[in-house]
């Protein structure tokens, strides 16, 4: 069942019928010292009814956590500022001092920001990296595999697989991870996206 569907009707059931038919199974009557007070009727047909709309809502809950498939549970890796270090490494003619203490900064504040799940400021930096430009100026661009897997990620995070955004980075990574220690982890990651965009798209 969609979890749209599981919503919509635990919503029916528990917004609207718990309510309606609570009224109802009320009974008024009188406490021994004369005054009015509210007493539950087990005879009362709305007991019953009023049962089985809670045993419903409980079972769609049940149902849903069963079914629902939490993106938690099957993440996308988010590539580490170790694996970021080998894709600097790699690199030929080597980067000087300054383009590395650049770039490194500016994979730190994305790290920093996906920890704090500030997505929107993780993709501010990642792409000001993949560009190799940001408002403060221009910087060394070059093509990192940890990179593009990073904004496939946060991405996926932002708007799921809008516009094969995420999907993109990520193939992206595969290509430039051939050889990479880290090539099995995009791979998974390639993996995990297919099963989360077609289990909650």
């Amino acid at each position: 069942m969609p979890p749209i569907l599981i919503l919509a009707l635990k919503a029916i059931v528990t917004l609207g019928a718990i309510p309606i038919l609570a009224a109802p199974y009320i009974e008024y009557g009188k406490g021994p010292n004369g005054k009015p007070i509210r007493k539950w009727s087990y005879g009362n047909l709305y007991f019953w009814l009023i049962l089985l709309a809670i045993s419903i809502d409980v079972g769609l809950e049940r149902y849903g956590s069963e079914h629902a498939i939490d993106d938690s549970h099957s993440p996308l890796t988010f590539l580490d500022n170790h694996a970021y270090e080998e894709d600097l490494a790699a690199l030929s003619p080597p980067l000087n001092a300054t383009e590395q203490q650049e770039l490194r900064r500016h994979f730190e504040h994305a790290e920093y920001a996906w920890s704090r799940h500030d997505y929107d400021e993780a993709a501010k930096a990642l792409l000001a990296l993949a560009a190799g430009k940001d408002s403060f100026g221009s910087f060394r661009q070059l093509s990192s595999a940890t990179v593009s897997n990073d904004l496939g990620c946060v991405f996926f995070k932002l708007q799921r697989n809008k516009e094969f955004k995420a999907s993109q980075y990520l193939f992206e990574a595969k290509s430039l991870s051939r050889g990479s220690q880290n090539a099995d982890v995009i791979e998974r990651n390639l993996q995990h996206l297919d099963t989360l965009v077609n289990t909650l798209d």
